[in-house]
């Protein structure tokens, strides 16, 4: 598996929500397709605002997660002030 991460600018609230629904719906298709196990935004303390990515794949190739997010509007459009892309292990697990 591997996971990505990506923080998002600072005052860049405007690009995530211009690009949001484009990128939702981009990633539903590759979790159709059983590639994203989980996907959602990263929050701040408060719970209300929005700061960053997490998207768990179901995959071992380093390759094709960072091609998936390079064409990802977030991406495209300039939203993530830093990415992380690595390979995680499978530990623990439980049903959401």
């Amino acid at each position: 598996m591997i996971v990505f991460m990506g923080k998002d600018k600072a005052d860049s609230a405007h690009i995530r929500q211009r690009n949001r629904q484009a990128h939702v719906e981009r990633l539903k298709k590759f979790h159709e397709e059983g590639l994203i196990a989980f996907g959602g935004p990263l929050k701040d303390d408060s719970n209300e605002n929005m700061i960053g990515s997490l998207i768990l794949f179901h995959t071992d190739s380093l390759d094709m997660v960072k091609e998936i997010m390079e064409d990802d509007p977030y991406t495209r459009e300039g939203l993530f002030e830093s990415t992380q892309i690595h390979r995680v292990d499978k530990v623990l697990t439980s049903p959401l």
